[in-house]
């Protein structure tokens, strides 16, 4: 009986989990009003373009404990024809794309119109395909996330009566679904080592600052 109760609960926990995944997306489909991008004409692209390719091509000695610049383990070429050269004359080429937190940055050069443009990208995830097109730039990002199965361990303390306090000693695991990296959904299972008992998680979180 307790097996099937165990069992129940986290079936349980699991629809809550599907129906708060589908609340949110609805909400956000139906508050989020629907707006074209604007169009700035601005004077200083180049020029930051130009600092920025001599600031972000070299790692300084102090920024490599924060970054760490990359090789790439595969090269493929081949050669093109005036034909593929002229048809990409159309389209906003990629030169330098710039993620921070959740926005997106590119800056493309459009040869036919003689324009570099910077376009910035809001609410956008950690996997994503940015494609060069006729004047555009299309990009496409993923939006949900699957945690994987995390393994964790905790040692919780309470404040009061510190010098008489056992710290309850948690082992579990857990498995979530993240929505852009701010909602957060998740549903375990643990062992607790102090009282000796199994027990289930469920939780939500919004982060409110990133």
């Amino acid at each position: 009986m307790k097996t099937i109760e165990f069992i129940k609960k986290y079936l349980m926990f699991f629809l809550i989990l599907i129906i708060v995944s589908v609340l949110v997306i609805y909400l956000k489909k139906t508050l989020k009003p629907g707006q074209d991008a604007v169009v700035i004409h601005d004077t200083t692209i180049v020029t930051r373009y130009k600092n920025d390719l001599k600031n972000d091509t070299i790692v300084k000695w102090y920024e490599k404990i924060i970054y760490k610049k990359s090789e790439p383990e595969k090269i493929l070429v081949q050669k093109i024809d005036t034909v593929f050269i002229e048809n990409v004359k159309d389209l906003d080429v990629m030169l330098q794309i710039k993620k921070t937190k959740d926005i997106l940055n590119i800056k493309a050069v459009n040869q036919n119109g003689k324009i570099l443009k910077e376009l910035d990208y809001k609410n956008v995830g950690n996997d994503f395909i940015a494609t060069s097109v006729k004047n555009n730039v299309v990009l496409k990002s993923k939006k949900f996330y699957l945690d994987g199965l995390i393994l964790y361990a905790e040692l919780n303390s309470k404040l009061k009566k510190i010098q008489n306090n056992c710290p309850d000693k948690k082992l579990g695991l857990s498995t979530g679904i993240n929505y852009l990296d701010k909602f957060n959904l998740q549903v375990g299972i643990y062992f607790s080592a102090s009282e000796k008992t199994l027990g289930t998680y469920f939780g939500f979180n919004y982060k409110i600052l990133k």
